[in-house]
């Protein structure tokens, strides 16, 4: 249930508990999510908190998130931000003014750094020039085009509406109109998909020369079009061991192309300038205010503390989420605390997926208090010596096996 506007200081950004703070030594980094739910149409495999055919709320829906924006800024007194993404759903499918409108309220609210990074999603199809250049005016300097294939049946497979040549054609206009990290994102897996015609979509991506590349391992989540075609036999199951044989000769392809293998799925080319500094919140298990219907936000505890640190959620359904906005209610919907065992348990099963930095003790204890082999010490004793973890310049990595296996790297970390 949302919080009405009387009950609005126990939201959890209007009444923050100690010793939890937005900006000073102990903080950390911030960055913002905004959440934009629309897509032309939604893709077979897709669980996200999107929504087709809802044109007539886009105008209605960008009011709210301005509001929401606004209301976090005062709420938190203007903090810094090291990084800004806009997702989705399609960001691109808003007009370009309303796009603009979304940065101006940001750059208004918050202090952005001077080398804040500035993301926004884009599908090849309504990313046109208009909307790159009204992205570039507003301040972005990184787009995510989302590309997933090259191939004509995958892309119908997938349900995405874009065919091939729209892929490149984004590419060159997001560049002309100055914006110069370009991010492409393919998915492998896919079902009936061979080794060689995933390598096929790559060779096209690398030709693109873009900047930095996200492979994605397909996964069929429950209550999707995807599970539905797989329980009834329309398409065969994805088959987990072609898939590993493709991200491994990614891998390979990549390391070729001059691209830094810098995190699981991840690759940039130049790693100081093109890797995501806003998913590397992410990965350090960082603090970020979540912005949308759906957006997820979270508060880490101040660093050297062993405290909890605390999570929320904006109410998921578009409608009930302008309705609160306008009202001038919270939408956070619910909340949780996280407790500093499962949040020590967190920071190192996020922190190992980056694969050059790994998480170093010192920084570990810097952030939680407590050294990781006095935290973790049995079990990571047992993951080294399973060869899925390496312990090297006093900071755990995963090991080249353990890439394919960091789930079960994940599951031995986290608490019973």
């Amino acid at each position: 249930m949302a919080l009405s506007g009387t009950e609005l200081a126990s939201d959890p950004v209007a009444a923050p508990p100690q010793p939890w703070v937005w900006d000073g030594p102990d903080a950390g980094d911030l960055g913002l999510y905004v959440h934009i739910p629309f897509c032309a149409r939604k893709c077979v495999y897709c669980d996200f908190n999107t929504y087709a055919g809802l044109e007539a709320l886009h105008d209605r829906t960008v009011e709210a998130l301005c509001d929401e924006i606004r209301l976090r800024g005062r709420q938190t007194n203007r903090p810094g931000l090291v990084s800004v993404f806009l997702g989705g759903g399609t960001p691109t499918l808003l007009e370009p003014d309303r796009l603009g409108q979304l940065l101006n309220a940001i750059k208004s609210s918050f202090n952005l750094a001077p080398d804040c990074e500035i993301t926004c999603e884009a599908n090849p199809n309504s990313a046109d020039r208009r909307r790159f250049q009204a992205l570039a005016a507003g301040g972005v300097n990184r787009v995510s085009i989302g590309a997933q294939s090259f191939d004509q049946a995958e892309l119908q497979l997938l349900g995405r509406w874009h065919g091939a040549s729209a892929i490149g054609k984004a590419v060159a206009e997001a560049r002309q109109a100055g914006i110069d990290n370009v991010s492409l994102d393919l998915i492998y897996g896919l079902p009936g998909q061979s080794p060689e015609r995933f390598q096929r979509s790559l060779a096209r991506a690398l030709e693109l020369r873009p900047d930095h590349l996200s492979l994605y391992a397909l996964t069929v989540e429950r209550g999707t079009p995807l599970a539905r075609m797989v329980r009834d036999a329309e398409v065969p199951e994805p088959d987990d061991d072609a898939a590993a044989d493709m991200y491994l000769a990614a891998i390979e392809t990549c390391r070729t192309a001059g691209f830094t293998h810098y995190e699981v799925a991840n690759w940039s080319r130049t790693p100081e300038r093109h890797a995501s500094r806003h998913n590397r919140l992410y990965w350090r298990n960082q603090s970020w205010l979540g912005i949308g219907p759906g957006a997820h936000s979270h508060r880490r505890a101040a660093r050297g503390r062993t405290g909890t640190s605390l999570r929320w959620w904006n109410l998921k359904a578009v409608p009930a989420y302008v309705r609160c906005l306008r009202d001038g209610a919270s939408p956070v919907a619910g909340r949780e605390r996280v407790g500093p065992k499962l949040s020590q348990a967190e920071s190192l099963m996020l922190g190992l997926r980056l694969l050059e930095e790994g998480v170093a003790d010192a920084t570990f204890r810097r952030e939680h208090g407590v050294g990781l082999w006095e935290r973790f010490g049995s079990v990571l004793e047992h993951l080294m010596a399973e060869g899925l973890l390496r312990f090297e310049s006093e900071r755990i990595l995963l090991t080249h096996r353990g890439l394919l296996f960091h789930n079960r790297v994940a599951e031995a970390l986290l608490p019973s």
